[in-house]
């Protein structure tokens, strides 16, 4: 007999818990989302995942001038995925950015060469007609 109502009051007590129970939510700002999972009957389980979205910035684009028979500054350090421009600034003269797998062909006064270093390295780079023009471009 005890045994049938211990049984019965443990059956009413999960009947009540389970009529009044109500997920918790809450609410937070992006970028950060939350979901609750379904509960059983009789075992309340919860569980939150977070998931928090990093944004993806891109990294300023950098100058390099040429003037003066040089690439100023003629050494850079750059992070991965760096857009580089080179801005030839000597009238009256050509040059051109070589390195390994990038070329800008002949650059005259007021042209531009924008190239982007994707992978980390040291680049070196010259110009093909004055073979004493050097810089390095180094990417972390």
């Amino acid at each position: 007999m005890k045994k049938i109502l211990f049984i019965g009051l443990l059956l009413i007590i999960v009947l009540i818990s389970g009529c009044t129970y109500q997920p918790r939510t809450e609410t937070i700002s992006q970028p950060t989302v939350t979901k609750t999972l379904p509960t059983a009957m009789v075992t309340e389980i919860a569980v939150t995942i977070t998931v928090i979205a990093t944004p993806v910035s891109t990294p300023a684009p950098v100058l390099v001038q040429i003037k003066g028979f040089a690439y100023n500054p003629s050494t850079i350090t750059v992070p991965a995925g760096t857009t580089v421009t080179w801005a030839q600034m000597d009238s009256g003269v050509q040059h051109t950015v070589t390195g390994n797998g990038f070329d800008s062909g002949i650059l005259n006064a007021g042209d531009t060469f924008k190239w982007t270093f994707k992978k980390a390295g040291t680049f070196s780079y010259s110009c093909s007609t004055h073979t004493n023009m050097i810089g390095i471009v180094m990417v972390t």
